[in-house]
């Protein structure tokens, strides 16, 4: 190859590198870019898959995984907290993301007597449709340590109010009676969204009804069961049950919570 080749050849190869600088500066940048809307999806095997893969060591691998999710969620809501969300707001891509997403809209109109003022505090769902892997994460985490309850109550309340999915979160909250019946927080969080979400009000009275005889159960439980009790009519015959029930327990917390009870049926009538 003569002098003009070989000065021809390496004007080619300088340009090509030079394109490929370029496209790799330019895939650079987008990585780097800040998204609100991080459409990659999050694969995690089974529950049981992972538990096993723990190697014993469950607690460390549900915690693990646990900050994963929180941080998971915590990128995706829409909340003033979350900078990915602000900046987002700041540069005005806030339509053009969720554009791609399929973003839902949560329907009230099957729960009926809530208060307008209360039915917007509780039915915000504004985050719904962004962090849909969010409950498969914590159903993996509750799977590895069933015992571990904090993931129950942030999914079955706190994510709950922020996406407005009632199903997954009470699912969830379900699973974490099944593993910890003792704790009175379970009953009582399942019979508000029967009693506020789904309408249920007689399954909400009988979850009530079972958190006041737990250890621990604060007071404003039974002036809530109280209240929902005169509104079922159901007065004269959780009287009943409770004036047994208080025969029958040997706890004096759970007896003086009782009593409390009693007294506000009473003072209703």
């Amino acid at each position: 190859m003569n002098v003009t080749g070989r000065k021809a050849v390496i004007a080619a190869l300088i340009i090509l590198l030079a394109a490929a600088v370029q496209l790799s500066r330019i895939e650079i940048d987008r990585e780097r870019e800040i998204h609100f809307i991080d459409k990659s999806p999050q694969f995690l095997p089974r529950g049981e898959t992972l538990k096993w893969l723990s190697m014993g060591y469950r607690g460390m691998m549900a915690d693990l995984l646990w900050i994963k999710t929180v941080l998971y969620y915590g990128r995706r809501i829409m909340d003033d907290d979350n900078p990915y969300f602000v900046y987002a707001e700041k540069q005005g891509a806030i339509s053009s993301e969720l554009s791609e997403i399929q973003y839902r809209t949560f329907d009230t109109d099957t729960v009926a007597g809530i208060d307008e003022t209360l039915r917007h505090n509780l039915f915000t769902g504004e985050s719904r449709g962004l962090v849909d892997y969010v409950y498969p994460m914590l159903e993996r985490v509750t799977t590895i340590d069933p015992h571990f309850t904090l993931p129950y109550f942030f999914g079955g309340i706190h994510v709950l109010m922020n996406t407005g999915e009632v199903d997954p979160s009470y699912h969830l909250l379900e699973k974490g009676y099944r593993f910890n019946p003792e704790e009175w927080r379970f009953p009582f969080y399942l019979g508000w969204i029967d009693w506020m979400y789904k309408g249920n009000t007689r399954s909400a009275h009988a979850y009530m009804l079972e958190a006041i005889t737990m250890p621990g159960c604060p007071d404003y439980v039974g002036s809530l069961l109280a209240g929902l009790t005169g509104s079922l009519n159901r007065t004269e015959m959780t009287t009943m049950y409770l004036q047994g029930l208080l025969e029958s327990t040997e706890s004096e917390e759970i007896r003086n919570q009782i009593r409390e009870v009693l007294q506000a049926l009473e003072t209703r009538r």
